[in-house]
């Protein structure tokens, strides 16, 4: 059966290697033609919506997040998971999350601190992602607040699902 429309709000930031290509496999499968996919995810610091992030604090404030996530993001690169993919361990263990590279491998070991992992995403790997499958209709960032409060940047998309696999995206 071919659905109108698909939502996935928060999937694509849980989704590791090749699990995000299946899961825009399987969407382009069940959605008719031009039917809508609606995604909203979290997207890096990086990304190039810093003005989104501006409404809600200083230049200074935004510079020092932006640091601190992609410090993280390269000490959970150390350990082999690519950029913008990180550890999250369980609550009360928070402040664990921006430690070294050696100290986040022993926490990975552990259980009762490690939790799951996570991707936040490059604007250019969600257009990579559905290329030849969906055309971009809609964008919107906008800042999401962290289960910690932490404010992040999240994007909002509409795509439209592609007649052919060889339209262009």
């Amino acid at each position: 059966m071919e659905e109108k429309a698909v939502t996935a709000f928060g999937l694509f930031c849980n989704l590791i290697g090749p699990d995000a290509e299946k899961a825009v496999s399987q969407m382009r499968r069940v959605l008719k033609p031009d039917g809508l996919l609606y995604v909203s995810d979290c997207l890096r610091l990086d990304s190039g919506f810093d003005w989104a992030l501006r409404v809600e604090m200083s230049r200074a404030e935004l510079l020092a997040l932006q640091e601190r996530w992609a410090k993280r993001y390269r000490e959970n690169a150390k350990l082999g998971l690519p950029y913008g993919t990180f550890l999250v361990f369980k609550m009360g263990h928070k402040e664990k999350e921006y430690d070294g590279a050696g100290k986040l491998k022993e926490h990975l070991k552990n259980p009762e601190i490690f939790e799951r992992f996570t991707r936040h995403w490059g604007w250019d790997e969600f257009q990579r992602l559905f290329r030849g499958s969906f055309w971009w209709d809609y964008m919107a960032p906008q800042v999401f607040r962290s289960r910690t409060g932490e404010p992040l940047l999240e994007i909002s998309m509409v795509f439209k699902k592609q007649r052919s696999l060889n339209s262009y995206f």
